[in-house]
């Protein structure tokens, strides 16, 4: 299990997006995004902490994971696929060599998703934790030479998919996330120990 005293909290705000803070430093993961989209998650933003000082890591530019206007509101940098930061101005832009020189280390591993030109599966090092962010894809090939992973942030399909084989995802701890209610009901849930956050809610260790 991971370490209890790293004060580190995980809030969920909905579809794909979560808030990480260790106090002073702040990611969002998948968020900001268009609210209600496709007919998705609505979120009140007076229910999310939003620090001037934080990094936004954005799978795809699907406006269920990502909203431009909203993120040009504040001084956040962005991780991002080549869609999303190409008309952005440099400063914005984080690199990998820009995570590591902040303690961050960011594998992307590029990944399918209908009618998505880029999308990337994340895979990041910070504080001694591994974690996985799935995105949308349904794609369960690159999970064979995963390991070692701490916290997964895992959409339905791969988990159905990888059900539909008689596996399960191997992680320490496993938040699914982009659920409609009618996924809780589906046997890839059952006797699992995958871990369902309600809006807003925090996770702490």
């Amino acid at each position: 299990m991971i370490s209890s005293n790293l004060d580190l909290h995980i809030q969920y705000i909905g579809n794909s997006g979560f808030y990480i803070t260790d106090d002073n430093n702040h990611i969002y993961i998948d968020y900001p995004y268009t609210s209600g989209s496709y007919g998705y998650m609505e979120y009140d933003p007076n229910l999310i902490n939003h620090n001037n000082k934080s990094i936004c890591f954005i799978t795809h530019s699907h406006r269920d994971h990502w909203n431009r206007r909203e993120f040009n509101k504040y001084s956040w940098k962005i991780f991002g696929p080549r869609d999303i930061t190409f008309f952005m101005k440099r400063f914005k832009i984080l690199k990998a060599k820009d995570l590591k020189s902040i303690g961050i280390e960011m594998k992307v591993i590029k990944t399918p998703h209908k009618y998505c030109i880029f999308h990337n599966t994340l895979l990041f090092k910070w504080k001694d934790i591994t974690f996985y962010v799935s995105g949308d894809t349904t794609d369960i090939s690159h999970l064979v030479d995963l390991e070692d992973i701490d916290i997964a942030f895992v959409n339905p399909w791969i988990l159905k998919e990888l059900n539909r084989q008689g596996k399960c995802f191997k992680a320490k701890h496993v938040i699914l996330c982009h659920l409609r209610d009618e996924d809780l009901e589906k046997d890839f849930f059952i006797d699992k120990n995958y871990i369902v956050m309600k809006q807003y809610d925090v996770l702490n260790f």
